[in-house]
């Protein structure tokens, strides 16, 4: 009886399933920061990690991270041309939404750069709408940042709440269209990520003395290296000590007019923490960027961010909506049939 070899199935990720692609990158795109995270990946958190096969060729994979936050990631798209069409994609996106929605996920996240169109269509196929484009920035521990001279503050656990939930009700006003930065993915700022943020040891904030309105957040974290890049680990990942193993810090939010001085303090804590680099976020168009680089930070290229409710139902059809509106902080639990529990 012969084999059918056509079948496409959907899987997590095993480590033959992680060396065959990894040699596929090699091939194709031996560079991509994506092969070496994959790696990384599989090693932490297994489970998140799932690949496609037609018969026993390999055609798609992406990961996917759930975070103590609420909110997810999916990310590391690959696709063999000569085997698999554009769904192939869909598939693997599909059921990595699926694992986030088990994980307790509300919102899921994804990074594209701006030439990777297949990349983009695929994700709004698959209900991802856009939100901004964002720029990541880095500071090295060596860098001269200018002196505080006590013209910032750290903040108390309430001052930071009090602060961070007015933000939260302004929502898509905001460049950061409501969200935070944390592990270098973003998060929607609601209870879930507020109260886990507040509660963190290694999450502080810093204010300036003379605005009222103005805050910093920020975390010292761990960070590996991989492939070339650092890549900061969530905190829930078992993290052994390695000379791998690296201190970061992230700005993971940056609030008000008069900034330059409260994040010129911040960079200091965090390097004073044993923060080798320092990692920040600029959305355009130009929020502080210009203040970041005259603090020493470079920025890598933009990537468009985009969003989706995890509970939303898997779209129909190719059809996506131009524009997407979250709830704020007050509106959140007035609706939960729209962000939990809902079929996909």
């Amino acid at each position: 009886m012969a084999v059918k070899t056509n079948v496409l199935k959907v899987m997590q990720a095993s480590l033959l399933d992680i060396n065959e692609l990894d040699q596929a990158y090699a091939l194709i795109r031996p560079k991509d920061p994506d092969r070496a995270l994959y790696k990384l990946l599989h090693r932490y958190y297994p489970e998140g990690v799932f690949v496609l096969r037609k018969g026993r060729k390999l055609v798609s994979s992406a990961y996917c991270i759930g975070f103590p936050t609420g909110s997810g990631c999916v990310g590391g798209f690959f696709l063999d041309h000569k085997h698999g069409r554009a769904d192939s994609i869909l598939k693997v996106i599909r059921r990595c939404v699926l694992h986030l929605r088990t994980k307790g996920c509300t919102y899921v996240f994804a990074s594209v750069k701006e030439h990777n169109l297949e990349d983009l269509e695929a994700l709004r196929a698959a209900g991802f709408t856009e939100l901004y484009k964002r720029r990541t920035g880095i500071i090295r521990k060596s860098a001269q940042v200018p002196p505080d001279n006590g013209y910032s503050a750290l903040c108390s656990q309430l001052e930071t709440r009090e602060v961070i939930e007015r933000y939260a009700k302004l929502a898509v006003d905001t460049p950061q269209k409501g969200t935070v930065a944390f592990c270098f993915w973003p998060h929607m700022l609601f209870d879930t990520s507020l109260n886990y943020l507040l509660n963190s040891k290694n999450v502080f904030s810093m204010r300036s003395r003379k605005d009222e309105g103005s805050l910093v957040l920020a975390q010292v974290s761990s960070a590996e290296s991989a492939g070339g890049r650092w890549f900061i680990l969530p905190p829930d990942f078992d993290v052994h000590r390695s000379k791998q193993i690296k201190k970061v810090g992230e700005i993971m939010l940056v609030m008000g007019t008069d900034i330059f001085k409260p994040v010129s303090a911040t960079v200091s804590q965090l390097t004073s923490l044993g923060a080798e680099k320092v990692y920040i976020y600029s959305y355009e168009p130009g929020d502080n960027f210009a203040s970041y680089v005259q603090l020493g930070f470079f920025f890598e290229r933009p990537q468009i961010i985009l969003c989706r409710s995890v509970g939303a139902s898997w779209p129909a059809t190719q059809n996506v909506p131009k524009a997407v509106v979250f709830p704020t902080l007050d509106q959140y639990y007035q609706f939960p049939d729209q962000t939990r529990g809902a079929k996909s």
